[in-house]
């Protein structure tokens, strides 16, 4: 098993877990191809709509 399925197969685990959408979010965005900065984005895109109340 390489370590890119080793880490999709955890990452799956892991977002069965969790029950907070934010969470979800975050997890999903790890999948990305540069997961650092796909999870930043996502930071981001979640601490805007916090900023201006969105759902």
């Amino acid at each position: 098993m390489t370590e890119n399925s080793q880490v999709e197969k955890h990452l799956q685990k892991l977002a069965a877990l969790v029950n907070d959408p934010i969470h979800k979010r975050i997890i999903e965005a790890y999948k990305g191809n540069n997961p650092l900065e796909s999870m930043e984005a996502e930071l981001t895109k979640i601490l805007d709509e916090v900023v201006t109340n969105e759902d």
